[in-house]
């Protein structure tokens, strides 16, 4: 997937950074009050950049997460964030496109969204299109054209089945104009700091069209409810709940049409198109209250996770097991900084053959492909995302290998 912003740099981001030299001002609704609940020292800026060295990996500028929430619209966003510090250039590889089970749900998604709003033999415009795979395989199902902008646009995992499809290594601005029925932007939004001035950016840009508008996030409150402190990291600037994402779309000008939960509820889908009225506002005080509640118990429940996964780490390794990560993304690499426990996993696997050989920011554990665990053999695999468990074990077996699979 891809990420952010407007006349940005690499992956569409910089002139959506924090605009009012404000840190505690809210950049979802303009509030200056923001309550700090969770900080974490010195975390790699970069989750999916892999690297070519041990030593490279290692040496990876690091920053800081100050979490703040808006008490008055419920936005979390990373106080001490410095965009200019991330970079998704060359090595930057995110797309999960190599997951059967995840190219499944990109299709139902795909094939809902094609029912839901007629859209046979359409256009798609992406921003943020990552390495283009959502875009091949949603043009495909339509049957139309499409277009994606991206400035680390680079090779996907998926073959294109169109030649109606145009690929721009480059931000989408204000000034871009592309007709489109659809409006594609799925996991960039997180890494904007400056959110309301991106999504007012896109509205600008419309002018009188109106098509739908998609976009897909992470749902913060399943992170703070579960105690995820894996999905925690310095590319995501800002978190979204359900409510203060619709108010996001609202208040620039745009009529949300619709809003589900998907991906084992991992992921807030909004449907939305642009309105003809008055931007609106939204009363968001008592789910602000909600949310900051969530967020305050959220320190104790990192903590217990946080111990109870070193406890585990350390038990297995005292009885002599080989450990092993499965997936070498984002999850991966906020687990390890969190935890600490680098030093006890042998390696890191992945599917995506771009992976392999490379190192992972902060813990430099090396990433390696399914095939070369047959000559390691691992007692334990610790499986980044439950949604996955059963491909993974899946695979494990087809190779005859008998390691217990742990989701975290």
């Amino acid at each position: 997937m891809a990420r952010p912003t407007a006349d940005t740099t690499d992956r569409e981001r910089s002139d959506y950074s924090s605009a009012t030299g404000n840190p505690m001002q809210c950049l979802c609704c303009g509030h200056d009050s923001l309550e700090l609940f969770h900080t974490v020292r010195g975390v790699p800026v970069n989750n999916s950049l892999l690297l070519d060295s041990a030593e490279e990996a290692r040496t990876l500028p690091v920053g800081d997460l100050d979490l703040g929430c808006c008490v008055r619209c419920g936005f979390i966003q990373n106080t001490a964030f410095d965009s200019s510090l991330v970079d998704y250039g060359d090595g930057y590889e995110d797309t999960q496109a190599h997951s059967g089970h995840f190219v499944e749900f990109a299709t139902e998604l795909s094939r809902g969204l094609i029912e839901r709003h007629g859209l046979e033999n359409s256009r798609t415009l992406e921003i943020g299109c990552g390495k283009g795979d959502f875009l091949r395989l949603l043009c495909g199902l339509t049957g139309g054209s499409g277009v994606g902008y991206d400035p680390a646009l680079g090779p996907g995992a998926l073959e294109t089945t169109t030649d109606r499809l145009d690929f721009h290594a480059e931000p989408y601005t204000e000034s871009t104009r592309e007709a489109a029925d659809l409006v594609v932007c799925r996991h960039t939004l997180e890494h904007i700091p400056n959110v309301a001035g991106f999504v007012g950016m896109l509205r600008n840009s419309l002018h009188e069209e109106t098509p739908v508008v998609f976009f897909e996030v992470p749902d913060t409150l399943r992170i703070l409810r579960e105690g995820a402190f894996w999905d925690l990291y310095y590319e995501h600037c800002s978190y979204f709940t359900g409510p203060t994402l619709q108010w996001l779309f609202a208040s620039q000008g745009f009529e949300v049409l619709d809003q589900t939960l998907g991906f084992n509820d991992q992921y807030l889908l909004l449907e939305a198109r642009p309105s003809s009225g008055t931007p609106g506002t939204i009363p968001m005080v008592e789910h602000a209250s909600f949310i900051r509640n969530e967020a305050r118990a959220f320190a104790d429940r990192v903590e217990e996770m946080r111990n109870a996964w070193k406890s585990r780490i350390m038990g297995w390794r005292l009885e002599g097991r080989t450990m092993v990560i499965w997936g070498a993304g984002s999850k991966a690499v906020g687990y390890l900084a969190a935890t600490g426990v680098g030093a006890s996993i042998s390696a890191v696997v992945d599917i995506n053959p771009r992976k392999r050989g490379r190192f992972l920011p902060g813990s430099a554990l090396r990433v390696i492909s399914p095939d070369d665990l047959l000559d390691m053999d691992p007692d334990v695999v610790i499986a980044m995302n439950p949604v996955y468990e059963s491909e993974i074990t899946n695979d494990l077996r087809s190779r005859g290998l008998n390691a217990e699979v742990v989701a975290v």
